[in-house]
Order: C-alpha cells, then structure tokens, then sequence
C-alpha cells in the first residue's frame, strides 16, 4: 500500500512558517485589533477589551487555516504527467517570475501595511474616494501576482 509523500522537518518548519505568516498579516491588516474610533470611557474600554480577544482568536485561526490551505495546496500539488512512453515535465520557472513573485509578495506587505494605516486615521473629506484608489490598487496587485503565478507554471 503506498502512503504517498510524508512530511520532512524542513516541511514542518514551512508549514509553521506559513501559518506565522498568514496570522501576522491578519494582525497587521487590522491593526493588531486596536479600534481607534471609540471614545475613551469604560463602556468603551470594555469593548475594546473583548474585541481585542476577538481579534486575536480570529487572527489565529486564519492563519492556522490559510497557512495550512496554501501550503498543503502547494506541497502536495499534481506533479509530472505520464502519458505513454512520454513523460511531460513539470513547468520550470522562468526568468522573470524568480524577480517578479518576491518584488510582489514586498510590495503586498508595503500596501497591507498602507491600507492598515490609512484606515485608523479618521478623515472627514475625500474617503470615499481614497478607499476606492486603494481598494482598486488592490485589486491590480492581486491580478499582477495570480499573472505571474501562472507564468510561472504555464508558459505560451
């Protein structure tokens, strides 16, 4: 009975590497469960209490979740194809995506940090618009990393 690919330490670390990774970016995303726009009261306190905890529960289930969706996607991926006598290759990288993926993953890390900051500050003028630009680069940076994703592994 073959049981398929087993886990290495090396695995082990990438997995818990992965999770502290999804985790910290939901943390960072939200400012680490801060809200800025209560009052300063004891009403207000005690739901910034609980929606601290609320916070961090959530934020450390998402990380365990996504952090172990995207590496298990990722390591246990469909590999070469065999048809007949012909054996297919798995894709190789090419040239520019071993530049581009890293360039987008900082830059991801740089806008996460932007949107979370520009959020807590309370404006009054413009809003609206400023979260529709950032929301709409968004948008723009997840199209251009799936892009390189797939050039990576489907070349024309």
């Amino acid at each position: 009975m073959d049981q398929g690919p087993r886990l290495g330490m090396k695995d082990y670390v990438m997995w818990l590497f992965t999770m502290l990774f999804f985790f910290a970016m939901f943390m960072i995303a939200g400012d680490f469960g801060r809200l800025g726009y209560l009052a300063s009261s004891p009403t207000g306190d005690y739901v910034q209490q609980l929606w601290s905890i609320t916070y961090l529960l959530a934020s450390i289930i998402f990380g365990v979740f996504m952090g172990s969706l995207v590496f298990l996607a990722v390591r246990f991926r469909a590999g070469a194809v065999q048809e007949t006598a012909i054996q297919v290759e798995s894709a190789k990288p090419t040239d520019y995506t071993k530049v581009a993926l890293p360039i987008l993953i900082v830059v991801g890390f740089v806008f996460v940090y932007v949107i979370s900051q520009f959020l807590s500050i309370p404006s009054t003028s413009g809003v609206e618009f400023d979260t529709g630009m950032l929301g709409g680069l968004g948008l723009f940076l997840l199209g251009a990393v799936i892009f390189v994703v797939y050039k990576q592994y489907y070349k024309d």
